[in-house]
């Protein structure tokens, strides 16, 4: 017995290791993240082949919600031919956290063991874009990546790195001087995750902020102090930093000036394009409401049918940057549903399960960072946004089930 409790003390330590280094070095060390994530699920399923899980209703549903889309594209697949290994490795995501759901279902842990290695990428995300934007001279910091997605990543991992502020304690400490630390680490990691949302040239991801303020603000009562006075300060800065960022300046400008030349006619420019294959997207849509025109599909179905869609060269071999419309052109309103039941679904499902203010705010989120990022990118098309927020339904949905009837974390407990 002892020797079992042993084995399971240095398989929940090599586990939590490894989750740190899968979500902290998500970015900045993308196979040391694969790595850590790769041995948290060998672990997650050897642990599930031992002791097999009594799933309730909750379970089952959270269940339900992980499987249904990448169902939806396996039919939508074998009903148009399209299947391809690209495509069945990003299904496969929504698959694979099933098991690091049920981990953390079965060894509840307090929700700092994500906000934590949230706030350390959010650390590296602004030291990159920094790197790239003041000693590289780079026009975006984009870290390697998409920078429409890295500054989704930057919204996403600051609005977790905020979580932190949701403690009561964190309200106190002066009487509690080792808890200044958290307070720190939040502010700082917060402010990175801004500061490289800003230095990404980005538009479309910030419509997320005022949202994750609204979140933070509505969901964590006991702080709402303390978030307010961050959220102003934090909109202070930001102003500050737009004005100074000359980049950004040119990018809202480059903006209105689209918008002008849309008007006269001009296609040719970032906005133009995307009004041409959202029409596209919205055609193939009519013409196939209910499965669309096979997953992953879109890209060349525009080009074989460029003419009659009245898409310009300059278009092909682009997504709709947009993924309602996205899902609408390939998979129908089948597809969209599936979407909607796992980022909307996941909010209503925690709200309704317990009344804890970290859950809810936890997995709603990534349920408004899904919402927003969708009107300007197609996060499916981008594996480590999809990760990063599967991961933390994973755990949160978790955390929701573990802390019902807790209106706010203990102080010192797991939950």
């Amino acid at each position: 017995m002892n020797n079992q409790k042993q084995t399971l003390g240095i398989t929940s330590i090599v586990f939590r290791l490894a989750w740190l280094s899968g979500i902290g070095a998500l970015i900045i060390a993308p196979k040391l993240s694969g790595a850590g994530l790769a041995v948290c699920l060998l672990i997650a399923i050897a642990q599930l082949l031992n002791n097999r899980p009594k799933l309730d209703a909750y379970d089952l549903k959270v269940v339900l919600m992980f499987l249904t889309y990448p169902l939806v594209c396996l039919v939508s697949m074998a009903l148009h031919g399209s299947v391809s290994a690209r495509s069945l490795d990003t299904l496969s995501r929504f698959i694979l956290v099933v098991p690091i759901y049920l981990y953390w279902r079965q060894n509840p842990v307090n929700f700092k063991w994500f906000c934590m290695p949230a706030g350390l990428a959010a650390l590296s995300l602004g030291a990159v874009s920094f790197y790239q934007y003041h000693v590289l001279h780079a026009t975006r910091a984009d870290g390697g990546v998409n920078a429409i997605t890295f500054a989704q990543l930057a919204m996403l991992l600051g609005g977790f790195a905020a979580l932190m502020f949701s403690r009561p304690q964190l309200l106190s400490v002066w009487q509690k001087p080792h808890r200044v630390f958290t307070v720190m680490f939040a502010v700082v990691a917060t402010g990175a995750a801004l500061l490289a949302a800003v230095l990404s040239g980005s538009r479309g991801p910030l419509i997320a902020a005022p949202f994750l303020l609204l979140v933070l603000l509505y969901a964590l009562p006991h702080a709402r102090r303390a978030v307010f006075c961050f959220g102003l300060l934090t909109a202070v800065l930001l102003g500050c930093v737009f004005l100074f960022v000359e980049q950004d300046v040119l990018r809202i400008r480059e903006a209105l000036n689209d918008v002008v030349a849309l008007n006269q006619g001009k296609a040719n420019t970032s906005i133009g394009v995307r009004t041409e294959v959202w029409q596209a997207a919205w055609t193939l849509f009519q013409q196939n409401p209910i499965f669309g025109v096979g997953h992953n599909a879109f890209v060349d179905v525009v080009r074989a049918r460029q003419s009659e869609l009245g898409v310009g060269d300059y278009a092909l071999g682009m997504h709709t940057h947009n993924d309602y419309l996205h899902a609408l052109a390939e998979k129908g309103v089948i597809g969209l549903s599936a979407l909607l039941l796992l980022f909307v679904g996941a909010s209503v499902l925690v709200w309704r399960h317990t009344s804890n203010h970290v859950a809810r705010a936890g997995v709603l989120i990534v349920t408004v960072c899904w919402l927003s990022f969708g009107l300007s990118q197609v996060q499916m098309a981008h594996q480590r946004i999809v990760l990063l927020e599967l991961l933390a339904l994973a755990f949160f949905f978790a955390y929701a089930k573990n802390s019902a009837g807790l209106v706010e974390p203990l102080p010192n407990g797991k939950q």
